[in-house]
């Protein structure tokens, strides 16, 4: 829109003697030309999330945006799964550490998950947000309560707890029972830290 670049001179983006049907004489590309003044911030590091902000709708960035992660268990071939990435959950994180605009190389470049999330199995999770009932109880039908290294890495699984969002991640029906207490307490008479080797020793009793 041209009122928005009103303080610019005409031969910013516009050349003379150009021949006719060359574009309007336009001397640069969709997106590239935009990015040349619009994402020099990005480039030189130097951006911060309101000037993102500023054209990216905060209302679009609000809701999960659809993510690709593959998942290779033990000596299978990896999986495709879809997740929703939220970027309210990433606020610590900066936009140019995953976007680099089209005026790069290689052009419009988004990190994936695994680039951050390559090991993920800590205490502080929500195992929910990527691993949903649909996907897990169909991966896990004969494998429910059996030791989860017999098919996962056994290094992954080692930092695993065995805790409430764990036991969430497929029984989403309980999420409401007794939200204070842990499932392992109750169900297996041992604390999730107690429990925990079963995610490693075999069937639990």
């Amino acid at each position: 829109p041209h009122p928005r670049h009103a303080k610019l001179p005409c031969l910013t983006c516009h050349a003379v003697n150009r021949p006719t049907g060359s574009k309007g004489g336009l001397t640069f590309e969709t997106p590239r030309g935009c990015d040349l003044c619009h994402h020099q911030k990005v480039l030189a590091g130097k951006i911060e999330a309101r000037d993102c902000a500023a054209c990216h709708r905060t209302e679009r960035l609000a809701s999960a945006l659809p993510a690709e992660v593959r998942v290779g268990t033990g000596t299978r071939p990896p999986v495709a799964r879809q997740v929703g990435f939220r970027h309210n959950r990433h606020e610590k994180v900066t936009c140019e550490a995953c976007h680099l605009p089209a005026a790069t190389v290689p052009p419009d470049s988004v990190r994936t998950c695994q680039a951050c999330h390559q090991q993920h199995h800590v205490d502080a999770r929500d195992c929910t947000q990527c691993h949903n009932v649909r996907t897990t109880t169909t991966a896990h039908t004969r494998a429910t309560h059996v030791r989860c290294d017999a098919c996962h890495t056994p290094a992954r699984i080692a930092a695993l707890v065995p805790n409430r969002p764990f036991c969430l991640t497929c029984h989403t029906a309980q999420r409401d029972h007794w939200p204070a207490g842990e499932c392992s307490t109750c169900h297996f008479l041992r604390s999730p830290a107690e429990y925990r080797r079963h995610l490693t020793g075999g069937r639990p009793r």
